[in-house]
C-alpha cells in the first residue's frame, strides 16, 4: 500500500477510521440510537454486534473530538 501512495491520511487504517465515523453518523441520521448505530457499524466492519463499545473506543475517538 505504501508503494502506491496510500500513506498518512490515505492509509488503509485512516480510511477505515473515516469510513467507520461516516457509518456511525449515517445510522444516527437515520434515527437509530447510538447503541444501535455502534452495533450496526461493528457488524459493517466485520465484527459482531456486541462490539459496539469497542467501535466507539477505537473508531469514535475522532468523532468525539468533533463534538
Amino acid at each position: 500500500m505504501t508503494r502506491i501512495g496510500l500513506t498518512g491520511v490515505s492509509s488503509p487504517h485512516s480510511l477505515r477510521y473515516a469510513w467507520a465515523q461516516d457509518d456511525i453518523r449515517h445510522y444516527l441520521a437515520q434515527g437509530f440510537s447510538e447503541k444501535e448505530a455502534l452495533a450496526m457499524t461493528a457488524m459493517d466492519l466485520g465484527h459482531g454486534d456486541g462490539r459496539g463499545r469497542w467501535v466507539v473506543q477505537v473508531y469514535g475517538r475522532r468523532e468525539d473530538a468533533d463534538r
